[in-house]
């Protein structure tokens, strides 16, 4: 077992089997430093390339961005909704997608900034995204009614540095504690469905069948 940046890595050799054929690949297990936001420990990594041409140290290491990429994926799904099931049309689908994609880079520079003002491991650890961006959403509407048009104008002409003073200025004047991160308890069993047990279905084609 080695270790990288954020863990030990080790591997072991498995066999897929998919009807008639079979697949060979290596299972890497990066074991963590720190568990992630869910609570797991350990990540698993399958790849096809052999010994020679990755060894499992390559493999972990050029894995580690698509993590980032998959926790963006997850706040575009679970946070910012960027799956509508209700919009059947592609092209209407793809601009809800896009939207989504927008606003999430507006949220990591908005994040960015909070690391900044209030420290990366703060962030990390109490800041929930799914209520900070509800608490933006619905004070949204009443800050367009409130805040006229032209108090935005100064916004428009500042530099970028000029910009994330001001951002890093607000970051440390946000309440952290109306956006709380709570910690997930281990899952409990389902419980057996009743349904059926009491009220089972009567087929109506049986009852006039029977006539």
């Amino acid at each position: 077992m080695r270790g990288v940046a954020t863990g030990l890595v080790s591997e072991q050799g498995m066999k897929l089997h998919n009807g008639g054929a079979t697949l060979v690949v290596r299972r890497i297990t990066i074991v963590l430093d720190r568990p992630t936001e869910s609570g797991g420990t350990e990540i698993h990594v399958l790849t096809n390339l052999t010994s020679e041409q990755a060894i499992a140290l390559q493999v972990a290491e050029n894995s580690r961005p698509w993590w980032t990429v998959e926790g963006a994926f997850r706040t575009l799904t679970d946070v910012l909704r960027c799956e509508v099931e209700a919009l059947g049309d592609p092209k209407a689908a793809l601009f809800s997608f896009a939207t989504a994609v927008l606003a999430y880079n507006v949220y990591a520079v908005v994040k960015a900034s909070l690391r900044e003002a209030h420290g990366a491991v703060v962030i990390r650890v109490k800041l929930f995204d799914y209520y900070f961006t509800n608490n933006v959403a619905k004070y949204y509407i009443g800050m367009y009614m409130t805040v006229a048009e032209e108090d935005w104008d100064p916004y428009q002409k500042m530099s970028m540095e000029q910009f994330a003073e001001v951002l890093l200025e607000l970051a440390h004047r946000v309440k952290l504690t109306r956006s709380p991160k709570t910690k997930r308890g281990p899952k409990k069993p389902q419980p057996r469905k009743t349904s059926g047990l009491r009220n089972h279905h009567i087929s109506t084609a049986r009852v006039f069948a029977k006539r």
